[in-house]
């Protein structure tokens, strides 16, 4: 097994150069840092990070705290966390994941948050540095992608397609990013003088089915903007066992773009938020706050894409 010492000679700098690059990086100049780190991926050497942490005090830990119901299985949360495990890794930091249900109060250099309602940050622990995922009013740092816009740009791609009987099916959620996404659609809709119509409904794509089932029924809209793709995806299946037809008869536009609107039949016209890269974001600005690196507030939107598949389509009404 290689050592601190045989790096130091592959290097061809001393020992306490190689400790500076581990431990101090900033301290030491850029090329140092290169010929130190390739002679560590040559030698296939591994930093003590466990003593580091116990010498420095600090655990070397991040927390990632869900205070939301989660479906593990689910894509989109698959991604935040495959990004928020690369971010992590590449500062040698551990993640220890948390749900809503856990009374792990152990020590941590830092948390990640996500689903947090208003209640929730007010509660928070100021003790520790800590990040959100999702934007917030308290002051808090977040990574968020800008909710509003995506659902304004895919309310007014339906509008300009010339449809005007569009309504909005979402998730009934007292969380900012679910406000934000109606407002998009409510804004987007006034400013074009046309009646907005927003239902809630379950974010399952099975229980959305039955529920999207009920109000196609009672209405006949022209187009429908969702709150997420896994609505979009029940609403897809309802019309399908209804009988109406997309996009002849119904366009539909989700919201998230991670996998499901890939596999869905037919595949989801849907506002696409780059998931993996905001986790990597959470993780690598986290890390900033905790070595004293940036010391700013951060407020980081992403900004969403349209996608366009199969259940939209270029029509003049």
């Amino acid at each position: 097994m290689a050592t601190i010492n045989d790096v130091a000679k592959h290097a061809k700098v001393s020992k306490m150069t190689v400790s500076r690059v581990i431990n101090h990086p900033e301290q030491v100049t850029e090329d140092l840092r290169q010929r130190v780190h390739y002679s560590m991926k040559e030698l296939n050497y591994k930093p003590n990070y466990a003593a580091r942490a116990i010498a420095s005090s600090k655990t070397g830990i991040i927390q990632f705290v869900v205070k939301e119901k989660i479906d593990t299985t689910d894509p989109y949360f698959i991604q935040l966390l495959a990004g928020i495990s690369e971010g992590l890794s590449e500062k040698y930091y551990s993640l220890l994941m948390l749900t809503q249900d856990s009374n792990y109060r152990g020590r941590c250099d830092g948390i990640i948050y996500t689903g947090m309602t208003a209640q929730d940050l007010e509660e928070l622990d100021l003790d520790t540095p800590c990040i959100i995922f999702g934007e917030n009013e308290q002051g808090f740092d977040f990574v968020d992608v800008n909710n509003e816009a995506g659902t304004k740009l895919s309310t007014q791609y339906l509008i300009n397609q010339g449809y005007e009987n569009i309504a909005m099916f979402t998730m009934d959620w007292d969380v900012r990013f679910a406000q934000q996404r109606k407002s998009g659609y409510l804004q987007t809709m006034i400013h074009n003088k046309l009646e907005p119509q927003i239902f809630g409904i379950d974010n399952d794509t099975e229980k959305a089915k039955f529920e999207a089932m009920e109000l196609l029924k009672a209405n006949h809209f022209q187009a429908i903007v969702c709150g997420s793709d896994a609505i979009a995806v029940g609403v897809t299946r309802a019309a399908r066992k209804l009988g109406i037809k997309i996009p002849e008869q119904l366009a539909v536009i989700g919201f998230d773009g991670v996998f499901l609107d890939q596999i869905a039949n037919p595949k989801i016209t849907t506002i696409k938020q780059p998931i993996h890269e905001m986790g990597r974001t959470l993780a690598t600005e986290l890390i900033e706050k905790i070595e004293k690196k940036r010391t700013t507030a951060l407020k980081r939107y992403f900004e969403p894409e349209l996608i366009l598949r199969e259940t939209t389509q270029k029509k003049n009404l």
